[in-house]
């Protein structure tokens, strides 16, 4: 089912770059390596760093926006 799926997008893929190429738009159908993709980048927090604090204050508006069940 898989490779039916990639078969059916490399085609529709491929259909929509003829199109493109009509209006003058090239289109890259290269797959980009390993080394070329974008990485995930995770940032830990500091062992003495906290969140912050919630505002003291309610919103002006919470009560009318409050959601009442009759």
């Amino acid at each position: 089912m898989q490779t039916l799926l990639e078969i059916i997008a490399t085609i529709v893929v491929w259909a929509a770059s003829l199109v493109f190429s009509h209006l003058g738009i090239e289109v890259d159908l290269t797959r980009p390596t390993h080394s070329d993709r974008p990485a995930v980048e995770r940032t830990a927090r500091a062992t003495g760093e906290s969140v912050a604090a919630p505002a003291s204050e309610d919103c002006p508006d919470a009560e009318r926006a409050r959601i009442r069940r009759v």
